[in-house]
């Protein structure tokens, strides 16, 4: 059987576990139109660095 202790540890770490699983998805819903443009500003970057080595 499973002692209070164990149970105790076990519901703290699953509860702080799922609170940084749903601030870390409101952070990527949030910030998903930023992280987007950031990305193309990258792809664009490097396809112009690209073409002046050649």
């Amino acid at each position: 059987m499973i002692s209070h202790n164990t149970l105790y540890g076990l519901a703290n770490a699953l509860g702080i576990l799922a609170m940084f699983t749903v601030i870390g998805y409101h952070f990527v819903a949030v910030n998903a139109k930023y992280l987007g443009e950031e990305k193309r500003v990258n792809q664009v970057c490097r396809a112009l660095l690209g073409r002046a080595e050649r």
